[in-house]
């Protein structure tokens, strides 16, 4: 898989479960958890008026 795009990482993820999957980037990925705290980031997000 080419790229670090969330739509190439979600593919590469899902496509690990059934074969060996390398994903080639420019840089290193930085993951972050999509689920802190139990609630999606886009809630953490819109409470703390981050993504305005």
């Amino acid at each position: 898989m080419v790229g670090a795009g969330n739509s190439a990482v979600r593919i590469a993820a899902e496509l690990a479960d059934h074969a060996r999957v390398t994903l080639a980037t420019r840089k290193p990925v930085k993951f972050s958890a999509q689920r802190p705290l139990g609630r999606d980031l886009h809630f953490w997000l819109d409470r703390t008026r981050s993504s305005r």
